[in-house]
């Protein structure tokens, strides 16, 4: 019974369209080029993420990423500032 069990788990893997469908994998909607960005929602209903066109989106989410990666090295070069001046003072005391 394992070997047979076994040998169709085999046989059935790589099989393409093994999977059902569902709403979740339905394409998103074509857009006009002046459309907002949109996603694709549940029940088939798009699920709007920006007032923004495309484009300007994506550069302000570019925009606040840049931002967000500034802030996280300075915060980073502040604390190994703080470690090498904890260990330097440390060692000469």
């Amino acid at each position: 019974m394992v070997i047979i069990g076994y040998l169709g788990l085999l046989s059935s893997v790589g099989r393409a369209g093994g999977r059902k469908r569902g709403l979740q994998d339905a394409p998103t909607p074509t857009l006009a080029s002046d459309a907002l960005l949109v996603w694709k929602g549940r029940a088939g209903r798009t699920f709007i993420v920006s007032d923004r066109r495309e484009t300007e989106a994506l550069a302000h989410l570019r925009k606040r990423s840049l931002w967000f990666i500034g802030g996280g090295v300075a915060v980073l070069c502040y604390g190994l500032y703080e470690v090498m001046k904890l260990f330097s003072d440390g060692g000469s005391s």
